[in-house]
């Protein structure tokens, strides 16, 4: 299974910028806006990004100690996730995910 990332957002620019670079890799992106929602998806991650315009530490609950975290400004996340798709793909993936 392709390895798929959690972004925690409220910018869907940002959501569709990323959906794209990472389809082209076969990365998945799963979005998930926090505000009214009670938590993200419960499922592994080979990595969870979140908009650092939130508080990430009560959405990150639940998740593997495992699962590393990115959390930055809408910018940096543009810029950074492109870095970890790449060292995914190189990776060939994570077994974590499923």
């Amino acid at each position: 299974m392709n390895p798929q990332i959690l972004l925690i957002h409220d910018d869907p620019d940002l959501f569709s910028y990323l959906h794209k670079q990472m389809e082209k890799q076969s990365i998945g992106l799963i979005g998930f806006r926090p505000r009214g929602a009670n938590k993200p998806p419960g499922r592994s991650f080979a990595l969870v990004a979140v908009d650092s315009i939130f508080d990430g530490l009560p959405l990150l609950k639940g998740f593997s100690n495992n699962t590393p975290v990115l959390i930055a400004s809408t910018e940096k996340l543009k810029q950074s996730l492109c870095s970890w798709v790449d060292l995914l793909v190189r990776k060939g993936g994570d077994s974590r995910n499923g």
